[in-house]
């Protein structure tokens, strides 16, 4: 509040404050919308790509530790979610077992990383070259794309927060998680499914 003098007359103005009153809404619902909508979209991306990495490294552990005592190892577990842990610990052998396989393919250009996190067969100019890679390319994306889908029903069935439902949205987290880790010139196709090399 300013008091305000002139010649023999005194008058109070309250416009500070009221501009300050005024104001002071506007510029924190600006501030809160500019902030919030970045920091909720940021957050479900990292928490479930996290989620997803947690398990890999969950399976990874497990593999390990089939050479020991089995003894005491489906403590905690209900048998449904044993059988799918079991399944998911197979599923990264297969995926183990075709890495090399899937690397070098990715590499030719003969698989590409679906927007559904799926390896899709694609043209390439070695099939016509080899007779035998198109089968191969086939088989070793059947596999792959079978192991991968039987660890996201392990997240799904193993994490209260998780139900069926959520397999899309687990699906398109995996899926940008294995286009950040693909090596340059891998095929990828986008959320729209427009295919594009990185």
């Amino acid at each position: 509040m300013q008091t305000v003098a002139s010649a023999g007359t005194s008058r109070r103005t309250t416009t500070g404050p009221l501009v300050v009153f005024l104001a002071a809404p506007v510029l924190s619902l600006v501030f809160y919308s500019c902030v919030s909508a970045r920091i909720n979209v940021v957050d479900e991306r990292t928490a479930l790509e996290n989620q997803i990495l947690g398990r890999y490294q969950e399976l990874d552990e497990s593999l390990l530790q089939l050479a020991s005592v089995r003894g005491g190892q489906d403590e905690g577990w209900t048998p449904e979610q044993a059988s799918v842990r079991d399944a998911a610990i197979r599923a990264r052998r297969v995926q183990r077992f075709v890495q090399d396989d899937v690397d070098e393919l990715l590499r030719l250009g003969c698989l590409g990383e679906g927007r559904t996190a799926r390896l899709v067969p694609r043209a390439c100019d070695e099939a016509g070259k080899d007779p035998k890679l198109e089968e191969r390319i086939q088989r070793v994306a059947r596999l792959e794309n079978e192991a991968r889908q039987a660890i996201l029903i392990f997240v799904i069935e193993t994490t209260p927060e998780f139900s069926r439902k959520d397999l899309p949205r687990l699906e398109s987290a995996w899926a940008r998680l294995r286009a950040e880790q693909a090596p340059a010139g891998t095929w990828l196709e986008d959320p729209d499914g427009a295919w594009k090399k990185k």
